[in-house]
């Protein structure tokens, strides 16, 4: 339950890293079995797809839109000024076909410089923002003036969002404690959600803790496991692995309810 007293589905199904091809087969897939929480990024780079998909299943009748929660991400190249974050998300709910988002998430707590033309991601000449911007050393290019991304700015500009009814929601993504308090403490609608990497080997007892006592919703990815601790993936670990047998399920499926649990 959010803030808001909205509910958002206890499980969903992420998009990050499906192939383009897959994508839509993936996510009409998932709606028509049941799901109804789809987690967006506009870095993931297949929104369209995803929106095809989405548009599919309400066209059809699977199910209507106001059953759907639909999660996005602004992303670390366009926090420079309040306009791109509202262009961002426009030009999201044009790749999903969609009019509202449930929820619009600050992907990352840095922002990146703006490189166009950027031929290591073959969009030279187009005019695209290249996402991952990199310096001549071939580390990542920062906006040196936004290291330190004044998140209250991009907050406001987020808020403006939900007044302008392009979002129901808005949260953040990756965020720690300092970062969430600094935003609590300019912010007049509160984050409601925080997603981050959770599972046994990333636990984060104390972020945890802080965010229930914020009234800050937890939404977790790489519940399965995010390279290995001790050298050994969570799907091969040994514990995880007789917890699986004596209730008859899949590591998988424990590791899934650990984090449901949670």
């Amino acid at each position: 339950v959010l803030h808001t007293g909205r509910l958002m589905p206890l499980v969903g199904l992420g998009t990050w890293k499906a192939k383009p091809g897959d994508v839509e087969r993936a996510v009409r897939a998932a709606i028509e079995a049941g799901y109804r929480h789809i987690d967006c990024a506009k870095c993931y780079d297949n929104e369209r797809e995803v929106g095809a998909a989405i548009r599919g299943c309400l066209d059809a009748g699977v199910c209507a839109r106001e059953d759907l929660f639909v999660t996005s991400k602004l992303w670390n190249t366009e926090k420079k000024y309040a306009r791109d974050v509202r262009n961002a998300l426009e030009n999201t709910l044009r790749d999903l076909q969609l009019d509202y988002l449930d929820l619009y998430l600050i992907h990352w707590p840095v922002a990146f410089g703006r490189v166009v033309n950027c031929a290591c991601h073959g969009n030279a000449g187009d005019g695209a923002i290249c996402p991952f911007p990199k310096r001549a050393d071939g580390g990542l290019k920062y906006d040196d003036a936004r290291r330190r991304v004044p998140h209250a700015e991009t907050w406001r500009a987020l808020e403006a969002c939900v007044d302008g009814g392009l979002a129901t929601h808005i949260g953040v993504s990756n965020f720690n404690e300092a970062q969430l308090q600094a935003l609590l403490d300019a912010c007049t609608v509160r984050p409601a959600v925080n997603q981050i990497e959770l599972h046994p080997y990333n636990a984060s007892p104390a972020l945890c803790a802080y965010c229930a006592e914020q009234g800050i919703l937890l939404t977790s990815y790489c519940v399965l496991g995010h390279g290995s601790g001790a050298g050994v993936p969570l799907l091969e670990s040994p514990v995880v692995a007789a917890i699986a047998e004596r209730r008859g399920m899949t590591p998988a499926q424990v590791l899934i309810r650990f984090q449901t649990e949670r």
